[in-house]
Formats: C-alpha cells, structure tokens, sequence
C-alpha cells in the first residue's frame, strides 16, 4: 500500500525573467516609496513621535523656499536647477544661450566634440517620452544654497523657476550610474538584445517630476546615505545632501535657456580666495593660475554686462538678510 503524501504542495514563487528583474521598483511611485521608508525608519528607530513625518516636512517647506518658523516663502530661496559652466565658456553663454554636447556639435565645422558611444547609450534610454530626442534635453542638478558641482565648472548658473517647468524630469542620481558599476555588471549579465530594455527600465525606476516628486526623492536620499536621526534636520543638512560633491539629483530639462532665464550666478568661496590671493602675489605665481584668474575676471565681466547678479557661496546654511 503506497503512503499517503500528507505535505501540501508549497506555491514555490517563478523566477522572473531577464527583462523583468528591474519592474517592481519602476512601479511604485515616489511617494509610495517614501511611505514605506518612513515606516521602516520609525519601526527601527527610536525617536520623538513624529520625528520623521516631521523631517519630510521641513524637506518640502525648504524646497519651496519656506523657514522652519514662517509659511511666507522667499523668493530668492528654495531648490533650483543649475549648471556649472569654466569660465572660459561663460561669455559665449551670455553671447548665445547654453549649448549642448549635441549644439556645439551641430555649430561646429571643424573640432566637433566628440559625443561617445557611452553618453548615446545612456541617452537612448532617458525616460523622456517618445516625442523628445536626447539633443533636446540639457542636464543640470537639484541646489539649495551652494555653487552646483565644481568638477564641472567654476562658475554656478542658477535658473529661475519659471525656467523648469514642474513636469520636468527629474532624476535621483546622475544617469551615468547606469553605465557604471555595479549597475552595468547586472545589465551586461543580460542578454544584448535585452540590455537597452533593462538601462530604460532602470533609468525610469530612478525618474520623477520636479513638483510631484522632489520632496520625496530628498527625503528617502536623507535617509539612505545615513541622515536619520531623531534630530530635526536642518535646512544645511537637506542642503549639503541634495549636492555632494558628484552625487546629486539631476535636473533633464526639455530645450535651452539664456541669460534671461538665470536668476544669479554662483562662485565658490574657495575659488574666490585663490584668486585674491594670487593677485596678491609678485613673484612664483604659476602662468595657468594667471591665465585662470584671468578668466574668471572676464567671465564676471560678462555676467554683469547682462545683468546677472554675482553672488560668493560660502556656506549651505540659512542666511540672515
């Protein structure tokens, strides 16, 4: 007589396949996801009741420009998108609008840049719709109160907030992750002919809106590089973490903008005591450190011939009118 199988058959869960196994998180929104942190964060963390739906709030108030202790928003305050451009480059922008890889290829007969096979391939898969091309888009960052990202250029570009319309698309790191590890380890595991489906389908699960999402991709950024605490978060807090030296939220913008677009311009303070410093110097000043400074001063120059306030960066707290 056979022996009864008395163990119920467990569902075992189906291995995805190759094209699904960046899905789930392209699903849920931002604000989804940042309710499940939060409620993760408060189950871990012990804390004043309401610590952390409070920090969120202080991320939104900040964004739009609003104190801790007012609801009046200031005009001059609140995130923005910028670009940092060298010097050497910033009187043409103020001669003729900011260009892009793509731009200065088009304007250019001889020694185009040269547009690599990697910033096509990251380009191709922008979640920005099937009627915008990458030639339309221009990339810039999330700022609070500093100079933008100085790896990219001396000179900070601040636009206005009319400039970036509240559908614009907004990333939470930059978009050459997907073509670094270890993120290019798992696509280049896939299958080639599904590798560009998989770099869309991250870059989308890493997208959001301006309006609709800012606030949550700040908080839930707070959170994952260890800003948790069961302090209240400051306004330098939200500001030192939005842009980190390379890491930051990238802005992709649909069209150009120009000097009517800008609200100021940004310096490092840093830059701006090197370069009182070498015009204190007669002797042993090294001729690129001249020509830097020279630059500079010609880039100021130009600033201020269009109107665009200059403005030293010294800090990412608030500051005192």
């Amino acid at each position: 007589m056979k022996r009864r199988n008395t163990k119920k058959n467990v569902m075992l869960p189906k291995l995805r396949r190759p094209r699904d196994f960046l899905l789930p998180a392209e699903k849920q929104s931002w604000a989804e996801r940042l309710r499940r942190v939060l409620l993760v964060i408060s189950r871990e963390l012990k804390g004043p009741p309401g610590i952390h739906q409070a920090n969120h709030d202080t991320v939104r108030r900040t964004l739009i420009g609003m104190g801790p202790d007012s609801d009046k928003k200031r005009n001059e305050s609140g995130a923005r998108m910028v670009v940092n451009l060298s010097s050497v480059n910033v009187p043409d922008f103020c001669r003729h609008g900011y260009k892009n890889v793509y731009d200065r290829q088009a304007s250019q007969v001889t020694a185009a840049p040269r547009i690599s096979q990697r910033r096509q391939r990251v380009d191709r898969a922008l979640p920005i719709g099937p009627t915008v091309e990458p030639k339309d888009i221009y990339y810039g960052a999330v700022e609070l109160a500093g100079a933008g990202i100085r790896y990219y250029g001396d000179v900070c570009l601040v636009l206005k907030p009319e400039a970036v319309p509240a559908s614009t698309v907004i990333l939470d790191r930059n978009s050459f992750d997907v073509d670094r590890p270890p993120v290019i380890n798992r696509i280049s595991s896939q299958p080639l002919n599904l590798q560009e489906r998989a770099r869309a389908s991250l870059l989308l699960s890493w997208s959001g809106t301006w309006e609709r999402d800012l606030a949550a991709m700040t908080t839930i950024r707070l959170h994952s590089i260890g800003a948790t605490s069961t302090r209240r978060w400051t306004i330098g807090q939200i500001a030192r973490t939005l842009v980190d030296d390379e890491d930051y939220l990238e802005v992709l913008k649909q069209d150009s903008f120009n000097v009517n677009d800008i609200q100021e311009a940004r310096l490092f303070s840093a830059d701006v005591a090197l370069d009182a410093y070498i015009s204190t110097r007669t002797s042993n000043v090294r001729f690129e450190a001249l020509i830097w400074r020279r630059r500079r001063n010609q880039a100021e120059a130009a600033l201020r011939e269009a109107g665009i306030p200059v403005r030293v960066v010294g800090n990412h707290g608030r500051e005192r009118s």
